[in-house]
């Protein structure tokens, strides 16, 4: 299983701006699950250490591969998962 998780926050002008790449992206890559976690939910932010928004989570087969911080392209979160 390919997971996505990206933290976001309504209120921040870089998740807004990224909000579309990431419907863009799971549309184009069905093997891959989205995850939104908003920043209200306080126990996922502090038991995954996020700090800044927007974060992603990569996990491939299951495997934690990583974590980025701000703004990404759909491309560069392809090859995460090619």
């Amino acid at each position: 299983m390919n997971e996505l998780w990206y933290f976001y926050a309504d209120w921040c002008p870089y998740c807004q701006k990224q909000n579309p790449l990431i419907d863009e992206f799971e549309q184009e890559n069905p093997g891959v699950t989205v995850v939104r976690i908003e920043s209200t939910d306080t126990d996922a932010l502090e038991v995954n250490n996020v700090t800044s928004f927007p974060t992603f989570m990569v996990f491939k087969d299951s495997d934690f591969l990583k974590a980025l911080n701000g703004l990404t392209t759909k491309e560069d979160l392809a090859e995460l998962f090619a």
